[in-house]
């Protein structure tokens, strides 16, 4: 199965650490955001570098089989609502992992799937990955 996790910046070690336990479970993720060279502050010098990823993380979320977002602080998420827009005009599965975000009202999609945790939606996603 094909993940593309999202998140925030300020979250990325505990993006890394998910999309880590992902791939030992045997799944695959499509694009790793977490090793972008923002530049300083978290700002690319140019436009057409933003451009670049931006088209690069669509495609991430074009390409995977399900969009996971890492919600766990109550930061002004921007990226994260784009890509689960993305992930939900092309009819996928969006899996949430924290509480920071339900207070959106697509929160409540019938194909969003919340979690509390990283370690219920691991489980999850095991016994999706190997039923038996």
């Amino acid at each position: 199965m094909k993940f593309y996790v999202a998140g925030k910046w300020q979250d990325r070690y505990a993006v890394r650490w998910l999309q880590e336990q992902l791939r030992r479970m045997g799944g695959e993720i499509t694009v790793d955001w977490t090793t972008h060279d923002y530049g300083p502050n978290g700002v690319l010098a140019t436009p057409e570098q933003l451009r670049q990823i931006a088209l690069e993380d669509e495609e991430g979320v074009r390409q995977a089989d399900a969009v996971v977002g890492v919600l766990l602080s109550d930061y002004n998420y921007k990226g994260v609502w784009v890509e689960f827009g993305i992930a939900l005009a092309l009819h996928k599965f969006v899996y949430t992992v924290g509480e920071a975000g339900d207070s959106c009202m697509f929160m409540n999609h019938p194909r969003i799937c919340k979690f509390r945790t990283m370690e219920d939606f691991l489980k999850h996603v095991d016994g999706a990955l190997h039923p038996w």
